[in-house]
């Protein structure tokens, strides 16, 4: 199925926009870009569209599969030139590296860039089948390195899989303002205390029983006494509680 693609400024930025021809140039309009920067010479070959892009502040080429749009935009080079007018032809990108003296021609190969689901083939240790804690190159803890090391879009402490990596250990994402699960062994307002701890579950059921005791004081009964406070929601059983004080001084 055809389609034309064009560098349009509707927006107050030059973004790429494209029409899909169904049936005597009857079709539907898409927008291929939508970053706030600038897009720029789109070429198209089968599937795929090629344009530069200045969104990381240097021109870079990206390309996209404008048959299924749920796809993202694929940064394909990062370098400290410009890269500019991509051309495509099948699995073949070519564009134009402005050195210093010099631009100079250089070729992509769209199989190895995207097809095979790497998400920046030009670095070797960031490959969907790496853990985000661990390095390709020499096993060295990653999780401090600002990069997708295994492309799930979740970048260093971020990502669980840094949960028990040393540069994430005291890392907290607040989920909500109090401790609003009380028994998921978890810190879910990262004020430093977990659960039963937290004086946000005074009341849940389920810290029924689970006192806190701080002190040192008790009674040949085994009560506190002097210098003794509890927090917690009381339990009910009296025993319990003694014994779960006893415990606590031991």
């Amino acid at each position: 199925m055809p389609y034309v693609l064009w560098k349009d400024n509707r927006n107050g930025n030059n973004d790429i926009y494209g029409y899909k021809i169904i049936d005597n140039l009857a079709g539907t309009e898409f927008n291929l870009t939508t970053n706030t920067a600038n897009q720029i010479n789109p070429e198209l070959h089968k599937d795929h569209a090629v344009w530069t892009d200045d969104r990381n502040g240097l021109s870079e080429i990206y390309a996209r599969d404008v048959t299924n749009l749920s796809k993202k935009e694929i940064r394909l080079t990062r370098n400290n030139q410009n890269d500019t007018h991509p051309a495509i032809y099948n699995d073949i990108i070519t564009y134009e590296k402005q050195n210093t003296t010099i631009d100079d021609l250089y070729y992509i190969n769209l199989s190895n860039q995207i097809l095979c689901g790497d998400c920046d083939d030009l670095n070797e240790t960031i490959n969907p089948g790496i853990a985000e804690n661990v390095s390709m190159m020499n096993d060295t803890n990653t999780c401090q390195n600002n990069v997708d090391d295994d492309c799930d879009e979740l970048i260093d402490c971020l990502d669980p899989s840094c949960d028990d990596s040393p540069p994430c250990a005291s890392f907290c994402i607040p989920e909500g303002p109090s401790e609003t699960i009380c028994n998921d062994l978890k810190d879910n307002d990262c004020d430093l205390t977990t659960d039963c701890d937290d004086p946000d579950c005074l009341l849940s059921p389920d810290c029924n029983g689970n006192a806190t005791l701080h002190g040192y004081a008790f009674d040949d009964q085994k009560w506190p006494i002097d210098l003794a406070t509890v927090t917690g929601f009381p339990p009910t059983n009296q025993k319990l509680y003694k014994l779960k004080v006893y415990i606590n001084k031991l």
